[in-house]
């Protein structure tokens, strides 16, 4: 990871025009985007092509909307994060600049991902070792906030939920508290800018942390409603079901954000999907609401980019 950061990085130091190479930087990100969309819907064509289709594609306009307010929720907790650590506080600013980099979490593995968030903050001045730490402290929020999203609802699923989904859980819970401990997140974060050659030295407090967990727990409630709007355009649902899917979709969230993080996370989102869907509805509907689901999600992204983006340029 070092070399490649080290590559980079010159790169981005070099005598090209700056416009250039943010223009390079977010086609980086855009481009594989993109092909994860053509990519899902060839990989699922066959199903797409005989599944008998009775839709209504009016809730995929409220599944945006409701995402988009997710994702806002997410863009301002970020932007709490990178004022405190990276001392830029402009939200026009890192809302384009986070928008831009979580198109590459479709990519496999992370590195991409936190290298190329870093290298879009260095444009704007903020070192890498501020927006490697914003982002650890992002990725352990989500981690912590999502279980206890799952155990709220868990007494209203109807006890379909299987025991290693449980254990699952509350292992993320108890590591992500724990992680969160400022002793202890501040000493991870110095062991990883250490390897990546940082000497920088960053201290996350309580005061930090405690003003992100309601708003990571609002974006992480709201998925479910979203799920629920994108299965009920393919196959209507009880009402009593949103506690059920708001469940599946912490799991599936989390598992990925877990994946992703320590392994490869391409597609862990949908498969994941498929797995647990099934004890709601019948196949071939798991993979179609999934991909669907995925799908809205990063056109949704691509277009929050894009808007982000133009207020930059007109600010």
């Amino acid at each position: 990871m070092r070399s490649l950061w080290n590559r980079l990085n010159q790169w981005l130091s070099g005598g090209k025009k700056s416009l250039l190479r943010r223009a390079l930087l977010t086609a980086v990100f855009v481009v594989p985007a993109l092909a994860f969309i053509a990519y899902q819907t060839w990989r699922n064509w066959e199903q797409l092509r005989t599944y008998t289709w009775n839709l209504r594609p009016e809730l995929w306009v409220l599944a945006f909307g409701g995402y988009t307010v997710a994702l806002n929720i997410e863009l301002i907790a970020w932007n709490r994060i990178m004022a405190r650590l990276g001392g830029m506080a402009s939200f026009r600013r890192n809302a384009r600049l986070y928008c831009v980099s979580n198109l590459s979490k479709r990519l496999p593995g992370v590195v991409w991902y936190l290298a190329g968030r870093a290298l879009l903050y260095r444009e704007e001045g903020v070192s890498a070792s501020a927006t490697l730490a914003g982002s650890a402290l992002e990725l352990a929020m989500m981690a912590a906030t999502g279980p206890v999203v799952y155990f709220g609802v868990l007494p209203f699923t109807g006890g379909v939920l299987r025991g290693w989904m449980l254990l699952a859980a509350l292992g993320a819970l108890i590591g992500g508290a724990v992680v969160l401990q400022p002793a202890i997140f501040n000493r991870i974060v110095a062991f990883f800018l250490r390897r990546l050659g940082s000497s920088a030295h960053i201290q996350v407090t309580y005061r930090d942390v405690l003003p992100l967990v309601p708003l990571y727990l609002v974006a992480w409630g709201i998925g479910g409603p979203v799920l629920y709007v994108v299965t009920y355009s393919i196959h209507p649902l009880p009402l009593a079901t949103l506690p059920l899917l708001t469940s599946i979709w912490v799991a599936s969230g989390t598992l990925t954000l877990l994946i992703g993080t320590f392994l490869l996370g391409f597609g862990v989102r949908e498969v994941a999907l498929s797995l647990l869907l099934t004890s709601v509805m019948p196949q071939p509907l798991p993979v179609i609401v999934a991909l669907l689901f995925g799908l809205i999600l990063v056109v949704s992204e691509l277009v929050w980019t894009g808007i982000y983006s133009l207020l930059r340029e007109t600010r």
